[in-house]
C-alpha cells in the first residue's frame, strides 16, 4: 500500500484536518458519525452489500442504511467499489482520502474557484459542497492572487437528438495514492447523453495513450461520436491521445 503523505503548497494536512473537525463538529451529534465517511466505515458499508450476515458494531439500524443508499458496481478488471445506489457513477470520498482528493481537484481546475473545483468533484459523495468552499476559503495561493471562489454563470444544458451525438467522457482519480500497486487507480466513464448509456474502464494510469487505447476499442464496437466533449485536462488533448484514434 502506498502511503502518501506529501502537502500542497497552498494548504498543510493539519489545517485541512483542522477544518474537517471543524466543519463536523457543526452537524448535530447524533450526525457527526456520517458527515464524512472514513475508512473503516466504508469497509463496514462494503461488508453489509457483500454479505447480509456481515458482522459489524454499528447497530441494528446500519444495515437497513447501507441498503437503503448504497450498492456494489463492478468496473472493468473487476474492480468493486461502493456506489450510489441511484446513481453509479457516485462513489463515495473517503475521509482518510479527502485531502488529496479536494486539493488535487482544486488544482486540477487550476484554482478556478467554489464551482470548478466542485465540479471536479462531481462524482464524489460525502464530499460536502460547504466543506469545500470552507478548504478553498484557506487556499494561500487564491488568496494571493485574488482568485474568485464566487458561483460562475452556468453552463447550457447539453441537448442531444441522436445516439452518439453527443458523448461525454470524464476521468475520475478513485483510489488516490492509496491505491495498491497494481490494482487499478483511475476510471474511464463515457456517457452518451441522448441514450444515458454509460460506460467505464478501469486505468492503472492515466497517460494520454491508455485513455485514447479504451476510447478507440469503444468507437471501433459502437462507433464514432461526433462530438466528444470532456472538462479533464491533458490526458484528453495530448497528442499520444489523438494517435490512438
Amino acid at each position: 500500500m502506498n502511503s502518501d503523505t506529501t502537502e500542497c503548497s497552498w494548504l498543510s494536512r493539519n489545517k485541512f484536518q483542522e477544518l474537517l473537525e471543524h466543519y463536523r463538529s457543526l452537524a448535530s451529534p447524533t450526525r457527526r458519525t456520517k458527515v464524512f465517511i472514513n475508512q473503516e466505515m466504508y469497509n463496514d458499508i462494503k461488508g453489509v452489500l457483500e454479505d447480509s450476515r456481515y458482522s459489524h458494531q454499528r447497530g441494528n439500524r446500519f444495515g437497513p442504511w447501507v441498503r437503503e443508499r448504497f450498492k456494489l458496481t463492478v468496473f472493468a478488471n473487476g474492480i468493486t467499489i461502493v456506489t450510489l445506489l441511484r446513481d453509479e457513477t457516485k462513489m463515495i470520498a473517503v475521509e482518510e482520502q479527502l485531502y488529496n482528493t479536494v486539493t488535487r481537484a482544486h488544482e486540477d481546475c487550476s484554482h478556478g474557484g467554489r464551482d470548478a473545483t466542485l465540479h471536479k468533484l462531481k462524482n464524489y459523495i460525502y464530499c460536502p459542497d460547504r466543506f469545500v468552499q470552507l478548504v478553498l476559503n484557506h487556499c494561500s495561493i487564491c488568496a494571493t492572487t485574488n482568485a474568485p471562489n464566487v458561483t460562475q454563470r452556468a453552463a447550457q444544458a447539453i441537448h442531444a437528438s441522436s445516439f452518439l451525438e453527443i458523448v461525454q467522457m470524464d476521468l475520475i482519480d478513485y483510489g488516490g495514492n492509496e491505491t495498491p500497486d497494481g490494482l487499478p487507480r483511475y476510471i474511464l466513464h463515457i456517457k452518451d447523453h441522448r441514450s444515458k448509456f454509460s460506460w467505464a474502464y478501469s486505468l492503472l494510469r492515466k497517460e494520454s495513450s491508455v485513455v485514447g487505447k479504451k476510447l478507440h476499442d469503444l468507437f471501433c464496437l459502437v462507433g464514432p461520436p461526433i462530438f466528444l466533449q470532456s472538462d479533464n485536462g491533458g490526458e484528453f488533448t495530448a497528442q499520444a491521445m489523438k494517435d490512438e484514434l
